[in-house]
């Protein structure tokens, strides 16, 4: 009618969604409506009492928000806040048999059937709060709910050990649950089980079973809830039932409004069915394929029913109105209606399919292959979303790379962030390689053609589906998915690497910061040092003074030039000539200084001048040889240092100084360098070594590399090292 605009959005999850707004006509239409219309609306949208139509304002409004960890949206308003009904599902009671066609069936024995207790559903409750208008009704529906679950032969091999396929009872009860404590003797479990039978297998093919259901509802809500479930090596799992009542309504009478309540009702048990089956590593799968919400994930609906009511062409339930938007509650956004035949007729959704129409399970073939094709789509798409989540993840670990100077935590969030996403990319790159794999046998997916002497529906469904087509597409899509994980492949270690940039650069700040402040320090102990020779010779000096000047309080003065020696070659040339004893004094004061500065700066450069040579060996050892040759060394100091982890490796540094020996040839050259030698006595291995010199010590031409080779020698000749060790040293 043109009273609402719409316009096409993507949500920051890249889910499609329609922003709608009141048009200009809209607006002309609402000055017409009634005082108490206009009250019902400002019910539902504004909290504050007082507020009329004519004065309310954007501020009055109740507000929105969406609670991730509760997964509920909020309504507030100020103060005022409580939670949404909307997303609670509606209930009904309903009685259900297991249902699987038989184009899927291979022997085994028949399903069971609840037909004789389709009146119980008439004695439970329901929670709807709605008024429901009914405008379509179905006669004897059977459903078909599929899905697509990463599956390859190993998994179905192990789904059917597990499901005890190949024993001799074939029934149980399934959970989802690990025991943790197999040794206990108690296992707890929450209520809510799956009874299991096995109709037939293959072992590395395919397995049908029933699954009854015993969830917990609703006080009132009575559901018996009968499956069967087909799960195939390609991936593709079926749920079927036939609905045999809905509350007071039979089989004959059953309305889309409830049959859209029970699909609900179906998604979400059937997903607890296969989460209690499959595989820990398969349910891990699907929990980061869907971000933790793999329980609500999309599946795909058939709706096979004997008949329709009211019958009318097809095209006539497209209008746009209450007819389609009954339809739309089961097969989603609804593409296109058709009528295959002048008994049968054919309704296609995004989310499903519904045909109506006498024995319409004869196209259960067609229709299952085409389910297989629409599951690995809806599977697709959500798939592409995924990869743009992660795309998105790498967007902002790189805008965090770029501005890593602002947040000193950076590197850490950084690391974290891309290990979660490199694991992410991981697993989705294996469930790419099942469906890629999933694809490849096409007789999975594209059933024989109905020949020239089939029915005429069944060719007009072959032609209207398209299967091989739609297979083709699919195909197509799945190997474009790869183009676009390997680039997202090249961006992640691309973000690796500018990662390891800035960690390495941060770390050669830290060194050279560390290096500034060793050499202040080194500075610093280097002027203590001098500091500490001036003041040993002004303590000479010192007591020269105070020796000198206690002897003349002892002796008197200085009397030595009332000798005639002295008064000859002293007095009279050197003390009674003007400025000569002056001079004297003062050649002998420089020449006095000079001498203690040089004895100041051979004592500095004595302690400052310590050349550190070290060496990293990581070369076998002979421990014994090794524990006899420090047995004959004066040792130090040993530091035993052991990692606290399962392997518990134990390293040992041992430090000593070497002896001077009176031999003509000895080994370091009156050197006596004091030595540092780091082992693994657990693993037999020599780490390093370090060589602590005096430079002043050390003979011109005795560079560090022949001192650690002279090392070496010695450990070469007690039987130590067992490999000639490759060095790099650095001094």
């Amino acid at each position: 009618l043109g009273y609402v605009n719409g316009i096409k959005l993507s949500s920051g999850g890249y889910q499609a969604v329609t922003a709608f707004q009141v048009s200009q006509r809209g607006m002309e239409k609402l000055g017409s409506i009634t005082e108490e219309q206009k009250a019902d609306v400002l019910q539902l949208v504004v909290w504050a009492k007082g507020v009329t139509a004519d004065s309310v304002s954007r501020n009055d409004l109740v507000n929105i928000r969406w609670v991730n960890e509760r997964n509920e949206f909020e309504l507030y308003h100020r103060d005022i806040c409580r939670v949404s009904s909307i997303t609670d599902c509606e209930d009904v009671s309903y009685v259900s048999s297991p249902y699987l066609p038989d184009c899927l069936r291979h022997g085994g024995r028949p399903l069971h059937s609840n037909a004789h207790r389709a009146q119980e559903a008439s004695k439970g409750k329901n929670n709807i709060r709605d008024d429901l208008e009914e405008f379509i009704r179905l006669k004897r529906v059977r459903l078909l709910v599929g899905e697509w679950v990463p599956f390859g032969a190993n998994n179905i091999v192990l789904i059917n050990q597990k499901m005890g396929a190949t024993q001799r009872i074939k029934a149980g009860h399934f959970t989802a649950l690990m025991d943790d404590e197999p040794s206990s003797t108690i296992f707890e479990a929450e209520t809510g089980l799956t009874s299991v039978e096995i109709l037939d297998f293959e072992l590395t093919s395919f397995l049908n079973f029933e699954a009854e259901v015993y969830y917990p509802e609703d006080e009132g809500i009575l559901q018996i809830e009968h499956f069967g479930v087909h799960v195939r090596e390609d991936g593709a799992v079926l749920y079927g039932m036939t609905i045999e009542s809905i509350e007071q309504h039979d089989r004959d009478h059953i309305s889309l409004d409830h049959l859209a309540r029970l699909l609900v009702d179906v998604h979400q048990d059937s997903s607890r069915i296969m989460d209690s089956v499959i595989s820990h590593y398969q349910r891990s799968l699907l929990e980061i394929m869907f971000m933790g919400h793999s329980g609500n994930r999309d599946k795909f609906n058939i709706v096979f029913a004997e008949d329709i009511t009211p019958w009318q062409p097809a095209e006539k339930f497209m209008d746009k109105e209450d007819y389609e938007c009954e339809l739309k509650q089961v097969i989603g956004e609804t593409q296109s209606a058709h009528n295959i035949s002048e008994e049968e007729m054919i309704f296609l959704g995004a989310h499903g399919v519904l045909i109506a129409g006498r024995n319409s399970v004869r196209h259960s073939a067609i229709l299952v292959a085409f389910m297989a094709l629409e599951c690995r789509a809806i599977f697709v798409s959500n798939f592409v979303m995924r990869i743009f989540s992660i795309s998105d993840g790498l967007k902002k670990c790189e805008k965090r790379i770029l501005n890593h100077q602002r947040d000193p935590n950076s590197i850490v969030y950084i690391r974290k962030s891309l290990s979660s996403l490199s694991k992410d990319l991981a697993h989705i790159g294996e469930i790419l390689g099942y469906m890629s794999e999933s694809l490849d046998e096409e007789e999975f997916f594209i059933p024989e053609k109905p020949g020239e002497t089939a029915d005429p529906a069944s060719q007009k469904l072959w032609e209207l589906l398209d299967i091989r087509s739609r297979y083709r597409r699919q195909r197509r899509r799945v190997k474009d998915l790869f183009k676009n994980l390997e680039a997202l492949g090249h961006d992640l270690r691309s973000l690796r690497d500018s990662t390891d940039v800035i960690a390495e650069t941060q770390m050669l700040r830290v060194q050279e910061a560390l290096q500034a402040s060793s050499k202040n320090l080194e500075d610093v102990m280097r002027a203590g040092e001098r500091t500490s020779s001036s003041l040993e010779l002004m303590n000479v000096v010192l007591s020269g003074t105070l020796a000198f000047d206690l002897l003349d309080r002892c002796v008197g003065e200085w009397s030595v030039v009332e000798t005639d020696w002295a008064q000859k070659y002293i007095v009279q040339p050197l003390i009674h000539q003007p400025g000569v004893w002056f001079c004297l004094n003062m050649v002998l004061w420089v020449l006095i200084a000079y001498f203690l500065n040089k004895i100041t700066a051979y004592l500095t450069s004595a302690s400052a001048g310590v050349l550190t040579c070290r060496y990293k060996v990581n070369k076998r050892v002979s421990i014994p040889h090794l524990k006899e040759w420090l047995s004959n060394k004066a040792v130090q100091e040993e530091e035993v240092c052991e990692e606290n982890s399962p392997a518990g490796v134990t390293v040992m540094k041992v430090t000593w100084e070497e002896e001077e020996t009176s031999d003509k040839n000895d080994r370091w050259y009156k050197i006596n360098p004091q030595v540092e030698v780091t082992y693994t006595p657990q693993h037999q291995y020599m780490l390093n070594f370090s060589l602590y010199a005096q430079k002043a010590n050390i003979r011109k031409g005795l560079t560090p590399s022949r001192l650690g080779q002279i090392f070496l020698e010695e450990l070469h000749e007690c039987g130590v090292l067992i490999d000639d060790p490759d060095l790099e040293s650095s001094s």
